[in-house]
């Protein structure tokens, strides 16, 4: 059975020194059963991150339908979307 994955990142500058935030595994990392949810919840936060960040966002890693990242940059954060097809048993 293929599910799909939807997880946000997000990362900060602090005096110079980049950290990441800390995971919600209730709200940052989200399961899907259907493709086209998960695409439409990818594309969804994709669009919502630029508009809060007011930046463009930049696709870092697209390997066809299995894994796809997007960087959302602006001043000291930065906001990681991937979306990543999983196999599983």
């Amino acid at each position: 059975m293929k599910v799909y994955q939807v997880s946000k990142k997000m990362f900060f500058v602090s005096n110079g020194i980049d950290y990441a935030a800390a995971v919600d595994m209730n709200d940052d990392v989200k399961i899907f059963t259907s493709r086209k949810k998960a695409e439409k919840e990818f594309k969804e936060l994709v669009n919502s991150y630029a508009a809060v960040y007011r930046a463009e966002p930049k696709v870092v890693n697209h390997i066809g339908s299995i894994y796809w990242t997007t960087e959302i940059k602006n001043y000291d954060r930065r906001m990681i979307i991937e979306f990543s097809t999983k196999d599983t048993l």
